[in-house]
């Protein structure tokens, strides 16, 4: 159980460190906070050890997504947006929407009919 909670407080750590990383000089920063919180709050009284090895890997995930997709924008004086890309971001590959001739979907359908 000692360790658990060692993973659990390590978990909560991390969340808010990501959090101040993310977030740094935005009021989103305090709602995050709070909500961080809150979650770990409603969870504090979980006795079953595979709840809450869950709920962990619920943290673990969100800390991951928090720290390599979540960007910061700020809007500058042309009216665009600037980036602020940190070091973790994982930037993938956009692949713009296209849209398909009609002919092309009607005969896509057909294959798919028959």
């Amino acid at each position: 159980m000692a360790s658990l909670r060692s993973e659990v407080l390590a978990c909560f750590r991390a969340l808010h460190r990501t959090r101040k990383s993310v977030f740094h000089g935005d009021s989103v920063a305090i709602e995050a906070r709070q909500k961080i919180g809150e979650e770990f709050r409603k969870h504090a009284s979980e006795s079953d050890h595979d709840k809450i090895a869950e709920q962990l890997k619920i943290g673990w995930d969100c800390e991951m997504l928090l720290r390599e997709k979540v960007v910061q924008l700020q809007l500058n004086k042309q009216g665009r947006y600037d980036v602020k890309l940190r070091q973790d971001i994982q930037l993938e590959k956009n692949t713009p929407y296209i849209e398909r001739p009609e002919e092309l979907s009607q005969s896509s359908i057909n294959i798919l009919q028959f």
